[in-house]
C-alpha cells in the first residue's frame, strides 16, 4: 500500500502536469495574438436616456456605419454606460464601459447634438474623445439623412406596407406624422398641426414612444407630411424625401434649418409653413445635408485617426482578457437575440393571424397622394415651356424627310406585332 506521502507526490506530479499542459496552450494562443496587429477599437457611445429611443439606435447604427466604412484596420463598436450587454435594432452588439464586463477601448465616439441633463460619459472615459460635428460646420442632427446607406428604399417600402396592413398607419389615405420629442412641445403645436392637418385632407398620426427604429423609419417614409421639433427627424424626413416642418423656437436650431433650407418657425407659424412648403426643393437640400454630413464624417476620421494612432500596442494580458470580456458579451447578446426572435415570430404570428386579404390588397395599393401640395407658379411655368419644347422636337422629329419614307414600314411592323400578340 502506498503511504501518504507517495499519493501526495502524485497529486503534485499530476498537477504539474496539467499546469504545463494549459501553459502550453496559452503560448500557443499568444504566438497566434503575435501575427496579429492589435486594431485600435472606437467606442461610438449609444445614449439611452434619449426620448426619441428609435432615432437614437438609428443614429448610432448609421455612425458606426459610416465609420466601419472609412476607417480601414479599426473596430468601431457601440458602447454604453451600462453594466447589461444589449444590442441594437439591426442585431450590433453594445458593449459595456462600465462594470466587470467592460470592453477596452483606444477612443471614443459621441454622436447628439447636446448634452440633455443627464449624466455625460465622455468625462469618465480615460481615453481622447471625440464629438460628431466638432471642429466643422456640421451638426449631428443630419447623419439621419444617411439612412438609405443603411436601410434600402425596397425595404421600407415592404414595412411601409406591413405598417398599413395591421393599421398602424392609415391604411390608403395620405397622412401627416407627428413626431415630437418633448410633451410640452406635442401640447404646444397640437392644435396648429391638427389645422395644418385637416386644410390639407390629411389623416394626424402621433408615433408611439416606444415605436421601433425600422417601423420609425417606415412610418416617416409612407407619410406626405412630417410635423416635428427635432432637427434629427428633419434630416430623416429630408433623406428619404417627404416634406417636412421643424417646429421650434431655438435660435440655433432655428439657424441651421434656414441655412439648410429647410421649413421651421414656431408653432404659430405651422400654417403658414405648410402652404409655402411646396416652394421648398427636397431633392436640393438633401444633397446639402449629404454633403454637409459626409464632411463631418471626415472630419472626424482625421481627428480619430490621430488620437488612436498612439494606441497601438496592447500586452498579451489585456489583450487576452479583453478578448475573453467580448466572447462573454457575445454570448449573452446572442442569447438575448435567440429570445428575441422567438418572441417576434410569435407576435407576427398573431398579427398575420388577424389580417384579411382585403386587408392586404388595399395595404399592397400603395397610393401615395400629393393632392395638397400645390405647384409653385414658378414650377409650374418651367413646367409647361419644357413641354411645350419637347412637343416642338417631336413635331421636328415627324416632319423629317427619313419619317415619311419610312412611314410604310412603321405600319407594316404595327400591323406584323398586332398578328402576333
Amino acid at each position: 500500500m502506498k503511504d501518504e506521502a507517495e499519493e501526495a507526490a502524485e497529486v503534485v506530479a499530476t498537477q504539474e502536469a496539467e499546469i504545463g499542459d494549459l501553459r502550453a496552450q496559452l503560448q500557443e494562443v499568444a504566438r497566434h495574438l503575435e501575427d496579429i496587429a492589435p486594431e485600435p477599437v472606437v467606442g461610438v457611445i449609444h445614449r439611452t436616456s434619449n426620448l426619441l429611443p428609435a432615432l437614437e439606435q438609428l443614429r448610432t447604427a448609421i455612425v458606426i456605419a459610416e465609420l466601419r466604412r472609412r476607417l480601414s484596420g479599426f473596430r468601431v463598436q457601440a458602447m454604453t454606460a451600462t453594466e447589461d450587454p444589449r444590442i441594437l435594432f439591426d442585431g450590433e452588439p453594445v458593449y459595456s464601459f462600465g462594470g466587470p464586463a467592460s470592453v477596452a477601448i483606444d477612443c471614443a465616439v459621441l454622436a447628439e447634438t447636446s448634452d440633455d441633463g443627464t449624466d455625460n460619459p465622455m468625462g469618465r472615459l480615460n481615453v481622447p474623445s471625440c464629438r460628431l460635428g466638432e471642429g466643422s460646420s456640421g451638426d449631428p442632427s443630419e447623419v439621419l439623412v444617411l439612412l438609405d446607406r443603411l436601410l434600402e428604399a425596397d425595404f421600407l417600402t415592404q414595412r411601409a406596407i406591413f405598417l398599413r396592413a395591421v393599421q398602424a398607419i392609415p391604411l390608403s389615405t395620405p397622412f401627416a406624422l407627428e413626431l415630437f420629442s418633448t410633451q410640452d412641445g406635442r401640447d404646444r403645436a397640437s392644435r396648429e398641426a391638427r389645422a395644418v392637418a385637416r386644410s390639407a385632407k390629411l389623416d394626424l398620426i402621433e408615433v408611439p414612444v416606444g415605436m421601433a427604429p425600422t417601423d420609425l423609419a417606415a412610418a416617416v417614409r409612407a407619410a406626405d407630411l412630417v410635423i416635428t421639433d427635432s432637427p434629427s427627424v428633419g434630416a430623416l424626413a429630408t433623406g428619404l424625401l417627404r416634406a417636412v416642418i421643424v417646429v421650434t423656437d431655438d435660435p440655433v436650431r432655428t439657424k441651421w434649418c434656414e441655412e439648410i433650407g429647410m421649413a421651421c418657425g414656431q408653432a404659430s407659424d405651422l400654417i403658414a409653413l405648410a402652404t409655402d412648403i411646396d416652394a421648398k426643393d427636397i431633392g436640393d437640400i438633401r444633397e446639402r445635408l449629404i454633403r454637409s454630413a459626409d464632411l463631418s464624417f471626415d472630419n472626424l476620421t482625421g481627428q480619430l485617426l490621430i488620437a488612436a494612432g498612439a494606441v497601438l500596442a496592447r500586452t498579451f494580458d489585456s489583450r487576452l482578457a479583453d478578448l475573453v470580456r467580448r466572447v462573454h458579451t457575445l454570448e449573452t447578446v446572442n442569447e438575448g437575440l435567440r429570445r428575441s426572435l422567438l418572441r417576434d415570430r410569435s407576435a407576427l404570428a398573431h398579427q398575420i393571424r388577424d389580417l384579411t386579404p382585403d386587408l392586404v390588397a388595399t395595404a399592397t395599393d400603395t397610393h401615395y397622394s400629393r393632392e395638397w401640395m400645390r405647384m409653385h407658379p414658378r414650377t409650374a411655368a418651367e413646367a409647361e415651356i419644357h413641354i411645350a419644347q419637347l412637343r416642338e422636337e417631336i413635331d421636328r422629329i415627324y416632319a423629317t424627310r427619313m419619317f415619311r419614307y419610312m412611314k410604310p414600314m412603321r405600319a407594316l411592323y404595327g400591323r406584323a406585332r398586332s398578328v402576333l400578340r
